[in-house]
């Protein structure tokens, strides 16, 4: 299955028109995705493994904390306008974003 295929069974499943979607509520992501282990961290986010409760396909789940005294809003916004641009093999795709009250989780 190409990259192509895969973002547009993604789109089905979570029955989106478009890759980088936008989600809101607490914990919604829990209905799309089984939450895994951990799987790295930075100063601004950690992430985990996630695997999709329908296709069983693998995700890593970037979440950021709202909570962060380093917590930038636009900066986030910006992150994820260029990401949900960008198509190409050597670099993650968004699939979806899930903004919550304290935390956001970008789906690549």
């Amino acid at each position: 299955m190409d990259l192509v295929q895969v973002q547009q069974k993604v789109c089905e499943e979570l029955n989106v028109a478009q890759v980088g979607a936008i989600f809101k509520g607490v914990d919604r992501i829990l209905k799309d995705y089984t939450l895994g282990k951990k799987i790295g961290e930075g100063a601004f986010s950690e992430v985990f493994l996630l695997r999709s409760k329908t296709s069983k396909a693998a995700f890593a789940d970037k979440i950021i904390s709202k909570l962060n005294e380093s917590y930038d809003h636009p900066s986030l916004e910006k992150e994820v306008q260029i990401m949900k641009q960008t198509v190409h093999p050597n670099v993650m795709r968004l699939f979806a974003v899930y903004d919550e009250p304290f935390k956001t989780h970008l789906v690549n």
